[in-house]
C-alpha cells in the first residue's frame, strides 16, 4: 500500500503490520490538521448567533386555521372559539401573505400550545416567525415574566417526549430565535434556568438521537447560540457546565449530518476559547476523543475537519497548562 501527498509518496507498507500502520495514520493525520489549520481561517469562537428564519407564514396560518376547524368538528375541549378563529383569520390578509401580528393574536397563541399534539407543531412555527419581528419580539419579551412563561408552555408541550420529532424541532427552532433575540439580562439572570431546563427537555426526549436532520440541526443549533451567549458574556464554568455535558451526549450519537456535526463541534470551541476552567472540564471528560475521528473522516467537510483540529488544539493547551 502506498500513499502520496502533495504528489510525493509518503508511506508505503507491505504485508500486514497493523501497529506501523495506526502509527503512520496518526502521523499522516498531524501533517492533514496543519494543512487544514492553514488553509481555513480559525473559526472558534462562534460571535453572532444564528436564528431559523425561513417559512412560509401564510401557509402556517392557513394550517393553524384547517386544524382549528378540525377540532372543532370534533367537538375537542380544546377546539378554538370563533373569536379565536377571526383573530387567526386577522394575521394573514387576503391581499397577502404578509404576517399582521397584533398582541390579541400573540396573546392567543401560547393557549393554542394546548391542542393535542399531532396538531401542535404549526402553533410553535409561527411563534418562531413572530419573533423575527423585532416589534413583535420587543413587546414579547419586555415582560421578563410574560416571556419566560411563553418559554415554559414551549418547553412543557413542544418538547415533551410525547410531543414528537415534528415538534421537538419547532420548539427549538423557537427556543433558539428566543436566545438570539431576548435581551441578555433576561437570559443571564432570570432566563439562566430557562436554558437549562430546554436542555433537560431536550435530554429526556432524547433529542440528540432524532431520526429527523432537521430536529437535530435545531438542537446543536441552540446549543450554537447558547454557547456563543455565555461566551461572549464571560460566564464562568459552573454555567457552562450543562451546555458541555449536552454536548457531550450529543456528540456521543452517531450523525451523519455534517452540518449538525459542524454546529455542535463550533459549540464546544466557543465554549472553551480563553476558558481554562472550561477545557479542564472537557478533557476531564474525554471529549477530545469525540473530536479525532471527526478530523480525519472522509466524509466531513473542510470547515468540519479545520473547526475540530482548532478545538483539539484547544483542549491539548489545556492539558499541557
Amino acid at each position: 500500500m502506498q500513499v502520496y501527498q502533495a504528489g510525493k509518496q509518503v508511506f508505503e507498507m507491505t504485508g500486514v503490520d497493523l501497529t506501523k500502520l495506526e502509527r503512520s495514520i496518526e502521523a499522516l493525520s498531524d501533517d492533514i490538521t496543519a494543512i487544514l489549520g492553514a488553509s481555513h481561517p480559525a473559526v472558534v469562537p462562534k460571535q453572532a448567533m444564528l436564528r431559523f428564519e425561513d417559512g412560509q407564514a401564510c401557509k402556517i396560518v392557513s394550517k393553524l386555521l384547517q386544524f382549528g376547524e378540525e377540532l372543532r368538528r370534533e367537538l375537542h375541549p380544546q377546539s378554538p372559539s370563533d373569536k379565536d378563529l377571526k383573530h387567526l383569520r386577522a394575521m394573514s390578509p387576503a391581499s397577502g401573505c404578509a404576517l399582521v401580528f397584533k398582541p390579541t393574536c400573540l396573546a392567543l397563541l401560547p393557549s393554542l400550545l394546548l391542542w393535542p399534539a399531532s396538531r401542535r407543531f404549526p402553533v410553535l412555527d409561527l411563534l418562531r416567525l413572530a419573533l423575527l419581528d423585532p416589534a413583535v419580539a420587543s413587546a414579547m419579551i419586555a415582560s421578563g415574566t410574560e416571556a419566560t412563561s411563553v418559554v415554559q408552555l414551549v418547553i412543557a408541550h413542544g418538547l415533551a417526549s410525547e410531543a414528537g420529532d415534528v415538534n421537538h424541532m419547532m420548539a427549538l427552532r423557537f427556543c433558539c430565535n428566543f436566545v438570539a433575540s431576548a435581551p441578555p439580562s433576561l437570559l443571564l439572570a432570570e432566563g439562566a434556568s430557562i436554558i437549562a431546563l430546554v436542555l433537560e427537555a431536550a435530554a429526556v426526549a432524547e433529542v440528540h438521537a432524532a431520526a429527523r436532520d432537521g430536529t437535530r440541526l435545531a438542537l446543536a443549533t441552540y446549543l450554537l447560540n447558547v454557547a456563543t451567549l455565555l461566551s461572549s458574556h464571560a460566564a464562568k464554568c459552573a454555567e457552562k457546565t450543562p451546555v458541555v455535558c449536552a454536548l457531550q451526549q450529543f456528540l456521543t450519537a452517531a450523525h451523519s449530518n455534517v452540518e449538525v456535526c459542524f454546529r455542535a463541534v463550533l459549540a464546544l470551541g466557543t465554549l472553551v476559547h480563553n476558558d481554562a476552567d472550561t477545557a479542564a472540564l472537557c478533557v476531564a471528560l474525554d471529549l477530545e476523543q469525540l473530536l479525532h475521528p471527526l478530523r480525519v473522516a472522509f466524509d466531513a467537510s473542510d470547515k468540519l475537519r479545520a473547526c475540530a483540529a482548532e478545538v483539539i488544539q484547544l483542549l491539548e493547551r489545556a492539558q499541557v497548562a
